[in-house]
């Protein structure tokens, strides 16, 4: 996955593109104990939204999972 640096996505495919890559790391993950993921940045970055989207792409794919603030 290519490191973005920063710059404000230039479009909506191009944030789906990258919760779809985020979302299928994640569910490769495959192990028996819970997986951790943390989502850092500076305020106002859109951490939050991120996250919510990024659990909405897992549940839909049968993940369980408990989102922390």
């Amino acid at each position: 996955m290519t490191r973005r640096k920063g710059r404000p996505f230039s479009n909506a495919q191009e944030m789906t593109d990258l919760l779809e890559k985020i979302a299928e790391t994640i569910i490769c993950i495959d192990h028996p104990y819970p997986t951790c993921v943390a989502i850092d940045g500076i305020d106002a970055a859109g951490k939050t939204t991120l996250a919510d989207r990024l659990a909405a792409r897992l549940r839909e794919r049968g993940r369980s999972l408990s989102v922390l603030q």
